[in-house]
């Protein structure tokens, strides 16, 4: 109860403050913003090779019926499902992590089987459309304390239902450390980002030097595209940039109360970002970073950064998690809607196409390599 009114008081101190303050919060890209001033669609379906679908944060997602990104990811996935493979980037499960069951406890409460039907939403994605699934952890995920029990839940339904999903990377009763999976044209790296961030020092040097050797396993032509939970770089509240006062005032008042390593100015956060650079720096063959986190829809390429070439954000898998964003010199496309991204390969090239559930087509459809 003390802790409790500790807590409403600094807000409300808070509160007074940034109400009281002549601040004007930035405005952020409710319609799409892009930098590349064009559409670019790819020459057909039938010289499709590879489609990854992006998809994050979706772990409030509503079951039935079905959260809308989702049954747009879905109905996507179904037009080639032995090509494509989905991805999930992280926060399967708001708000920490899969439920876990106290000492005595032999069933669950009404409110965590809420909470394991949105990871089930997720998984209906492969259900309905037979396509592959992958799930990544994310912060929220690991707020349970372990993902042992949703990547057992994930493997039951896996099995139940005959379908290929998967939570990676994992190891059951120990590190997981980063994984790879090598497609037609495309190769796959799972990293556990939030396992690195929340505790660098003890796992920072033992990720990085199986990236390193995961790297060299990838095949001559293949595009890398690595996965993790945590952007690289984003223009949205984890960057700062707020759009809304409230969650602006909400989250100054949490970093009062508990260490702070989830946005990208944070010591562990720049640790693992500085890692990720140099390791694809030394790559130095075509790479795109994907990742969640930041509740909205990014793509960043420019010179500022040459690898990866591209880094992209596809957190928005929930209209009441959509999150304002803005722009820097290297963002070529966001918007804060609800939605997903496909990259999709092709016999031309590779594409990343972008869709919110507002638009039937496409909102973004541009070649990267």
């Amino acid at each position: 109860m003390k802790f409790r009114w500790i807590f409403l008081l600094t807000v409300s101190l808070l509160g007074v403050y940034a109400y009281s303050t002549a601040e004007e919060l930035p405005k952020g890209h409710e319609t799409p913003y892009i930098a590349t001033g064009q559409s670019e669609p790819p020459a057909s379906d039938a010289s499709l090779l590879q489609r990854i679908i992006l998809f994050g944060d979706a772990g409030e997602s509503r079951l039935s019926p079905l959260q809308p990104s989702l049954q747009m990811a879905l109905d996507l996935a179904s037009q080639s499902p032995a090509k494509t493979t989905v991805l999930a980037l992280g926060d399967n499960i708001y708000y920490r992590g899969y439920p876990v069951l106290e000492e005595g406890e032999q069933s669950y409460d009404e409110d965590q089987l809420e909470d394991i039907s949105h990871l089930n939403a997720q998984l209906m994605v492969a259900k309905g459309s037979g396509a592959q699934l992958v799930m990544l952890p994310g912060n929220h995920d690991w707020y349970a304390g372990q993902t042992d029990d949703q990547a057992r839940h994930i493997a039951d339904f896996a099995a139940q239902h005959k379908v290929a999903v998967s939570l990676r990377p994992w190891q059951e009763n120990g590190d997981p450390l980063p994984e790879i999976l090598h497609l037609n044209g495309v190769s796959i790296l799972f990293v556990d980002s939030q396992w690195v961030i929340q505790d660098p020092d003890a796992h920072l040097a033992s990720a990085s030097a199986t990236i390193e050797k995961l790297l060299a396993t990838v095949p001559a032509g293949n595009v890398l595209v690595m996965g993790a939970h945590h952007p690289i770089e984003t223009m949205g509240p984890h960057a700062r940039f707020y759009t809304s006062r409230a969650y602006k005032l909400i989250i100054a008042a949490m970093g009062l109360i508990w260490e702070n390593d989830q946005d990208v100015d944070t010591p562990k956060y720049k640790r693992y970002i500085e890692a990720v650079n140099r390791l694809l720096a030394a790559y130095n063959r075509p790479a795109i970073y994907v990742a969640g986190h930041d509740h909205n829809l990014q793509l960043f390429g420019g010179k500022q950064q040459p690898s990866p070439q591209y880094r992209i954000v596809s957190g928005a898998a929930n209209t009441s998690k959509v999150t304002g964003v803005g722009d820097n010199e290297n963002t070529l496309f966001a918007v804060s809607r609800e939605g997903f991204m496909a990259l999709e390969l092709h016999q031309e090239g590779l594409w990343l196409r972008v869709w919110t559930i507002e638009d039937s087509a496409p909102v973004l459809s541009t070649r990267l390599f």
